[in-house]
């Protein structure tokens, strides 16, 4: 897929799916065909299928596993959806909630804080466009420093639509993006924080 040969990847992902799938073993992880299924969205994605790409997005999300060992897949998945239905859908409303969704669970996601901040600032909110901009700041300065934990997220309208106190994050121990995800080339040529000067 890196390569730009969406139909020859879409294919073996199918293969991949099947052979998961049709597993006898017992041995499925759920997180790999997750990952799987969320790659064959971009694909699909990228091959303008978009009905096929959010069906397989909705697999991928189904496929995680529950509670807090499913989370940070989890909250990449809800990531890429919000990318998906920001700027192929322009459903900004429904993305808004999906980047909620993705912070929801891991609030350490420089790139949901990033579209976060592009939908309020499309949607007319720039109070919260510049919140979400300083919680990356925020985080920045975290990740310069592991082992402090991130200072709670202060704006109202971030926590009112986040749904969750602001303490916690506080309580569940959260890291960084994972390189299966990193390493998806997306079609929407979205920069994500790391790449911005």
């Amino acid at each position: 897929m890196s390569m730009g040969n969406y139909n020859r990847a879409r294919s073996i992902l199918f293969l991949g799916a099947q052979s998961y799938s049709e597993s006898s073993d017992g041995s499925l992880n759920n997180d790999k065909f997750a990952r799987l299924y969320h790659t064959w969205a971009i694909c699909e994605w990228h091959l303008m299928n978009l009905d096929r790409a959010e069906v397989l997005f909705d697999h991928s999300l189904r496929l995680t596993e529950a509670g807090i060992s499913g989370s940070k897949t989890r909250a990449l998945i809800f990531l890429s959806i919000a990318r998906f239905l920001f700027h192929a859908r322009q459903e900004y409303s429904l993305a808004q909630h999906c980047v909620s969704l993705s912070l929801t669970e891991d609030t350490r996601l420089e790139t949901s804080w990033l579209l976060w901040s592009k939908l309020a600032n499309v949607m007319g909110n720039d109070k919260l466009s510049q919140a979400c901009k300083n919680e990356i700041e925020k985080l920045k300065g975290a990740n310069a420093k592991q082992d402090k934990p991130l200072s709670s997220v202060s704006h109202q309208s971030i926590n009112q639509l986040l749904r969750r106190a602001p303490w916690q994050h506080k309580i569940i121990n959260m890291s960084n993006q994972d390189s299966w995800y990193e390493a998806n080339k997306f079609p929407d040529n979205f920069h994500t924080a790391k790449n911005l000067p």
